[in-house]
């Protein structure tokens, strides 16, 4: 049985289900996050049909009720305007709450990354990988904290949308780097297994 902490035997059970709950996760909140807005959408789509069969129908009658029931029926049509407007710019409860996790995930590796060491380097990395990967490493973790932060800030308030993106586009990057040099230098197996492959 892999040991729970990191050593020279290469990366514990505990990092690397860290490490894999955190892809699953991102990979699932990319999904959610891009099929959301076409939700939003579609949702949307719905109201505004249903706000168009709402006037048809009660205009006329208002108009013929009086001037207080037509006072009425407008300020329930801008009510119902509101409520569309609310809804498609909302996020939906699951990408919030994928947020939160991934947060508390990024939070859990960090804490965890203090309590044990790094194993050592794999033999197959040179020493600009070695300096590579550390950047990488740290610039992962600190936008697991960002991304998910500047998205629930949005909830607040609108001007974090730049800074959000941003966010985004950079993980982005970071990963296509670390995911390629994983890849190129052949140690995926120490992330899936704990050890490494001997080198080339």
């Amino acid at each position: 049985m892999s040991p729970l902490r990191n050593g020279t035997h290469g990366y514990g059970t505990v990092t690397r289900v860290l490490h894999w709950v955190t892809v699953v996760l991102l990979a699932v909140q990319v999904v959610v996050g891009y099929t959301m807005g076409a939700s939003a959408d579609r949702a949307a789509d719905r109201a505004e049909q249903r706000l168009e069969a709402f006037e048809e129908r009660g205009e006329e009658r208002a108009e013929r009720a009086g001037e207080a029931a037509e006072e009425r029926f407008e300020r329930e049509v801008e009510r119902r305007e509101g409520a569309i407007d609310a809804e498609e710019d909302a996020p939906s409860g699951l990408h919030v709450a994928l947020g939160l996790a991934l947060l508390a995930l990024a939070a859990a590796r960090l804490a965890w990354r203090r309590a044990t060491p790094l194993p050592p380097w794999s033999d197959r990395l040179s020493p600009r990988d070695r300096r590579v990967q550390g950047l990488l490493e740290k610039a992962l973790l600190t936008l697991l904290l960002v991304v998910p932060a500047t998205g629930l800030a949005l909830l607040l308030r609108d001007d974090w949308v730049a800074l959000h993106v941003a966010a985004h586009v950079a993980l982005y990057a970071v990963v296509a780097a670390h995911v390629g040099l994983v890849l190129v230098r052949g140690t995926t197996r120490r992330m899936v297994t704990g050890r490494d492959r001997p080198p080339r």
